[in-house]
């Protein structure tokens, strides 16, 4: 059983590791010094990896925590008013006009369009099949994502912008990532990071007035874009500004793009790598679906599909960090965090704290069966408290039905069969960006199968 007391670690102990992998950074620190660390340095944070504090963080939000943290002031500056950054009166506005429309009842309307998307998906991966070319699951992954934010999201598609609007979300994700350094963290200091930065918020601004203005066309009436656009705040019947509107969609392409990408291709490269728990897989998918097209009634039968999702999300976290600021003075574990100090959580570390799960290390789904006894704090891939994602139920309707469907169809081999290295920027994705693979018709899986093994 680790230590919850709380442990100061010696000034700058390994924070050299950080401008490499934070991630690996926060998971030595849990190793060497316990699960309520004070790290001290260029990284100045009270670390906490218990679920009991990470409880007292989350559910205290807007009570004893906010995020005016130094962390999240490179959020800021890309999401300004936006509710992934907001704070008091005016998040709870927009959390108001945008709940709604995202209900598991709102949700609904949205499937066809997500379904759309991946069996476009799955025509693309019928030519890669046929042609046994190999090629890059990262990449794939976020095309298949990107079409389903634009097509649900927006009420269009981004054929003609995915790349654009791929570049811009990964610029932003890395600029978002970067540890906010004095001078040179200011977006009017000439580094190629900032500059870059400006360029792309520029350009992505731009091309979403072009899409509002097609709205006002008359060319586009679906999609949250729509909803948002004429959402009135109950208690006083005003609109979103047109600054906060596009703050919203920025959030919302990011959250629900660049997350799902990076929870699906983890997902893949853990199937591949764990023969037996794809054959599960396969075993629901085929009994559920008896050859029939997912629609959203079977969603809920896909049980083993669900788990499969929820351990990929444990190991791989895509959105693995989380942090805040303490308002005033804080008890918590025995001790008082002064007033503005950072509070970090890992969740990387945290899903793979060994006192709450047995075998962090291994894959296996089964742990999210109804038998298990899951800490509701120890696993929080979409955080917890009054902040939880607002798109915790859009992206689990998304991520049950892309695994499925193409789990339908295909099993995906690694071209090289072995541990894959990750990188930590704002979401988790395998190092380099890259997952080479590929794909195998199911008719064909057995011979693979016995292959890889």
């Amino acid at each position: 059983m680790r230590s919850s007391e709380l442990v100061v670690a010696p000034k700058f102990y390994k924070q050299r590791m950080a401008l490499g992998n934070a991630a690996e950074y926060f998971e030595h620190i849990a190793r060497d010094f316990g699960d309520f660390v004070q790290c001290r340095g260029l990284i100045n944070c009270y670390f906490v990896n218990n679920p009991e504090l990470v409880k007292t963080v989350l559910k205290e939000t807007h009570r004893q925590f906010d995020k005016q943290s130094l962390a999240y002031a490179q959020f800021r500056k890309a999401f300004g008013t936006g509710l992934v950054i907001s704070e008091g009166d005016l998040w709870r506005r927009q959390r108001r006009l945008m709940q709604p429309h995202f209900s598991p009842s709102a949700l609904r309307s949205t499937f066809d369009a997500m379904a759309e998307c991946v069996k476009r998906s799955t025509e693309r991966f019928e030519e890669r099949a046929k042609s046994e070319a190999t090629f890059n699951m990262v990449s794939e992954m976020h095309a298949l994502t990107l079409d389903i934010a634009g097509s649900t999201l927006l009420g269009q598609d981004f054929a003609g912008a995915q790349k654009d609007v791929s570049r811009w979300t990964h610029t932003i994700n890395v600029f978002s990532a970067s540890m906010p350094l004095p001078v040179v963290s200011n977006l009017w200091f000439p580094t190629p990071k900032n500059i870059a930065f400006k360029r792309t918020l520029r350009e992505f601004n731009a091309f979403i007035s072009r899409v509002v203005k097609s709205r006002d066309e008359g060319n586009s009436g679906t999609g949250l874009l729509n909803a948002l656009v004429n959402a009135e705040d109950p208690n006083t019947g005003e609109k979103m500004s047109e600054e906060q509107l596009f703050s919203e969609i920025l959030g919302v392409i990011i959250g629900g793009h660049e997350t799902s990408s990076a929870a699906l291709t983890w997902t893949w490269y853990e199937l591949a790598m764990n023969p037996d728990v794809e054959r599960k897989l396969h075993e629901e998918v085929d009994q559920v679906l008896q050859g029939e097209v997912p629609t959203l009634k079977h969603m809920s039968q896909l049980k083993y599909t669900r788990m499969v999702v929820d351990e990929a999300m444990r190991l791989h976290p895509p959105f693995w960090f989380d942090n805040r600021n303490t308002m005033h003075d804080v008890e918590m574990g025995g001790v008082t965090v002064p007033k503005g100090s950072m509070v970090a959580l890992s969740r990387y570390s945290l899903h793979r704290h060994p006192d709450y799960w047995p075998e962090p290390e291994r894959f296996m789904p089964e742990r999210f069966g109804e038998d298990g006894n899951i800490n509701k704090y120890a696993y929080v891939p979409f955080g917890g408290g009054p902040r939880v994602c607002i798109g915790i139920n859009l992206a689990t309707m998304e991520l049950v039905l892309s695994l499925a469907a193409l789990a339908q169809r295909f099993r995906f081999e690694l071209m090289e069969p072995k541990p894959v290295e990750m990188r930590a920027l704002l979401t988790m994705e395998p190092k380099h960006g890259r997952l080479r693979v590929r794909a195998l018709p199911r008719g064909a899986a057995g011979a693979g199968m016995r292959k890889a093994g």
